[in-house]
């Protein structure tokens, strides 16, 4: 999902609701939040609610994959 996206906030809490295994994907670029100061402020309270979710973990792109990974084949790999 896109940081901007304007359902945003509901799934977030959708994702918080989930009783399974999720994964929140989040990504967008620093420099469209210059645009409008009312982005970074949307964005903080984004993030502020994501920090609030008990066992959520921020995790980057690559990690995201090792361990999908090694949860579907069983097996590590190193990059």
């Amino acid at each position: 999902m896109h940081i901007l996206d304007v359902q945003a906030e509901d799934i977030v809490e959708k994702f918080s609701d989930c009783q399974e295994d999720a994964l929140l994907f989040l990504w967008g670029h620093a420099f469209e939040l210059d645009y409008d100061e009312t982005r970074w402020s949307r964005v903080e309270k984004l993030f502020a609610r994501i920090a609030q979710i008990e066992n959520a973990v921020c995790l980057p792109c690559g990690e995201v994959y090792r361990r999908y990974h090694a949860r579907t084949t069983g097996s590590q790999t190193d990059g």
